[in-house]
């Protein structure tokens, strides 16, 4: 009977539940009492420990509730951690809106209240506002802890932001903080490794003092991203051999690489291990980068196999299957895959849609790709250059120059691949001056050729006896 029992037993309840991490009785419990109208007996310790549970089970609506509660009883105009924790209540919540609102009414912003309004945008894709909160806070001469430097890093990763990482990499060393907090010395490595910046994430790793599996996973993440999959193998071993198993994260970073460089030998061995975890038929990212590794390796077989044990197949996992094949010029299953997709109700993006079109080039499905292309037209989806120029490709491979042309000449950008497409285009159909004629067009908008544009116009060139002109 909640009526007998006293006002601080409530509070006393909510905290000793939140300390126990019995964090969803808590939340009931603090129903309980608003029900009953006894919320209203809550003091601010108890608020801020119900906020702390409603943050961490990602719990808006409840935590919009006790919002309200807490502006009735005047609370937010007197006791900023009160503030703070509505704020990042908000923030873990994704409303980040509604975030800022509460901080911009705080009696006063310590570095606690900024850090949990950069982390919020920092973790929900806004990593440019993370970035000018930052700079706020340092104009209003308030001094960044570990826990700031950590979330603006990551911005400055997610944006590439090297120049600005480089920056706080400096006050971090200023401060001793690279050897003596392991977050900061990650976040550094993190942000060095998604810039591209690998020699010098390389050396911010040289310096950690025990590096652990977060550090090991950057360093090796940002290798296999930037196509050093030779250095994210290396270190993958150095880190075996210094007794760190790997985590899932770590062993799906070496997936890419092995597809990669096809290291079909360490990609089977990492299945092995993703298998014994029992996480392949849990975990769509897992599934999707042994799809890509196979397909990449050209095991198709195998990498058919993988795709038909998922569970879930979504579109990153279909392209993964559809682009092996498209690489191996596996034009007739591309097109079968893509009408079985299509069939489970899955929208095709800009890859599956490159894939589609190459297919038809080079099988010479002329009607399935023009079908598409007016698909395109009609807006599904809102298609990029690649799209554009495998559009433009296969009508060039099936002779259709006039309709090239056409896509050609509706081109925002034209780029060295859609010069590339239209020239191969016209020697392919025995249009050498007009390969010529294309290439002078070409360098005249300032285009750059590359090793595949010189060796057509060469061509070009020799079947047309132009050979002052090849000269």
């Amino acid at each position: 009977n909640l009526s007998c029992r006293s006002h601080s037993s409530y509070n006393s309840m909510i905290i000793g539940y939140i300390k126990c991490g019995e964090l969803q009785k808590a939340v009931d419990f603090y129903q309980t009492l608003e029900e009953g109208c006894f919320s209203v007996h809550l003091n601010e310790y108890a608020f801020v420990a119900i906020l702390k549970a409603c943050t961490k089970l990602k719990d808006a609506e409840r935590g919009s509730r006790i919002h309200v509660q807490i502006a009735r009883r005047g609370f937010l105009e007197s006791n900023a951690i009160l503030g703070t924790a509505l704020v990042d209540m908000y923030c873990n919540c994704g409303m980040l809106k509604k975030a800022r609102e509460v901080f911009e009414k705080l009696p006063e912003h310590d570095v606690v209240a900024w850090t949990s309004l950069i982390s919020g945008y920092a973790q929900h894709n806004q990593s440019n506002m993370a970035l000018v909160s930052f700079q706020l806070m340092l104009t209003q001469g308030i001094c960044p802890s570990s826990a700031t430097f950590v979330c603006v890093l990551k911005a400055c990763g997610d944006v590439g932001d090297e120049d600005k990482g480089f920056e706080i990499h400096v006050e971090v060393v200023r401060k001793g903080l690279l050897k003596t907090n392991a977050l900061v010395g990650n976040a550094l490595v993190d942000m060095y490794a998604k810039c591209g910046s690998l020699v010098r994430a390389q050396e911010v790793f040289d310096m950690l003092a025990n590096p652990d599996i977060v550090a090991w996973t950057s360093l090796i993440s940002g290798y296999a991203q930037y196509d050093h999959s030779e250095d994210a193998l290396n270190c993958f071993s150095q880190m075996q051999e210094q007794g760190i198993s790997p985590d899932v994260v770590t062993l799906v970073c070496i997936l890419k690489a092995c597809g990669s460089c096809r290291a079909i030998e360490k990609g089977i061995e990492v299945h092995a291990e993703l298998a014994r975890k029992q996480v392949v038929k849990e975990n769509a990212v897992v599934g999707t980068a042994l799809v890509d590794m196979y397909a990449k390796c050209g095991e198709l077989l195998f990498a058919q196999e993988v795709f038909e044990k998922l569970p879930i197949r979504s579109i990153d996992s279909w392209n993964a299957l559809i682009t092996g094949y498209a690489q191996q010029n596996r034009g007739v299953k591309v097109l079968e895959c893509f009408e079985q997709m299509l069939s489970q109700g899955l929208c095709p993006d800009d890859v599956t849609l490159a894939c589609y079109l190459k297919a038809c080039g080079n099988t010479g499905a002329i009607d399935k790709g023009r079908k598409l292309h007016a698909d395109i037209e009609k807006g599904l989806p809102k298609t990029n250059q690649i799209v554009c120029n495998a559009l433009l490709d296969m009508y060039a491979k099936c002779g259709m120059l006039v309709k090239a042309e056409e896509v050609f000449d509706k081109l925002d950008l034209h780029d060295v691949t859609s010069w590339n497409v239209l020239i191969a285009g016209y020697g392919q159909a025995g249009k050498f001056v007009d390969v010529v004629n294309a290439f002078d067009r070409m360098m005249s908008e300032g285009v750059k050729p590359n090793a595949s544009t010189f060796v057509n116009v060469l061509d070009a060139c020799n079947h047309a006896s132009l050979l002052e002109r090849g000269k």
